[in-house]
């Protein structure tokens, strides 16, 4: 069977110019812009051009919970510029889907081309994702809150939806495990701070309450409820501002330890591997 042109053109292209494919960051096209070279470039052996691509769709996928984290921080910062800039008229697209990356598609890519280091990060991005919106006919205010369902296949879809349950339950059982530390302190300029914290903890895990969240039944955002308590702990201005060095050391231990454990744990609860 012949080749298609234009796949062959992106090959060609992508062995002459290593600024190609033209993927861009945190484009949601980019899987579809990849496609036709990365076809060829498996069917030939092209390990470069292979490489680059793998390269480019991690950075929009991260595998790590800091490199995530720092992704989201990003996203934000873009989608309130763009914001900003259309309301005093010198942008005329408000919305922030250029710079949201479209997880259903990575997951059709990831399956496609055997990308599975993608995976992990599309489908927590799908699991804080309304199944009610989809990405093609609905504009949304908050980032990662539609994707293309149409192109999870059942399987994916069963392991998005057992995922999500999952999630919920690690919420759920992490309000039960025992608090560092003391419930007052005299150390700290305020003795109750460290019973307020942990209450505050548990509040946040049962209702993903956090500022500007989004019900924890409806997108089981573990990994931001768990950096939200960060923030809280260390914010400017914060009421545990006058909590003792000992008990914020304690705490950011504990909190950062939860965040790396869950991230790290995304391949068993989406039963990736």
């Amino acid at each position: 069977m012949h080749d298609d042109a234009d796949e062959l053109a992106d090959l060609i292209g992508a062995l002459y110019d290593s600024e190609l494919p033209a993927m861009r960051p945190l484009d949601p096209r980019n899987p579809e812009r990849a496609r036709g070279a990365m076809k060829l470039a498996r069917k030939y052996e092209v390990e470069s051009v292979r490489a680059r691509i793998i390269r480019r769709m991690e950075a929009d996928w991260p595998q790590d919970v800091l490199e995530w984290l720092r992704l989201i921080g990003d996203i934000k910062r873009r989608t309130e510029l763009r914001t900003m800039l259309c309301r005093t008229g010198t942008s005329s697209d408000p919305e922030p889907d250029a710079f949201v990356p479209e997880p259903a598609s990575a997951v059709r890519f990831a399956r496609e081309f055997d990308v599975p280091s993608i995976l992990p990060a599309a489908f927590y991005t799908l699991a804080l994702a309304d199944i009610q919106q989809d990405w093609d006919e609905t504009r949304v205010s908050r980032p990662f809150a539609a994707a293309q369902w149409r192109l999870l296949d059942q399987e994916d879809t069963m392991r998005l939806f057992r995922g999500k349950s999952k999630l919920r339950a690690a919420a759920s059982a992490m309000v039960k495990v025992p608090f560092p530390g003391e419930s007052y302190c005299t150390d700290c300029k305020d003795s109750r701070l460290p019973r307020v914290f942990s209450e505050k903890w548990s509040t946040y895990l049962t209702s993903g309450g956090f500022e500007g969240g989004v019900a924890l039944a409806d997108a089981p955002d573990i990994i931001g409820i768990l950096l939200s308590c960060l923030e809280l702990l260390e914010g400017r201005g914060s009421q545990f501002a006058g909590m003792c060095e000992t008990h914020r050391i304690l705490y950011r231990k504990f909190v950062s330890a939860k965040l790396h454990h869950e991230w790290e744990s995304l391949s068993e609860k989406f039963q990736l591997r």
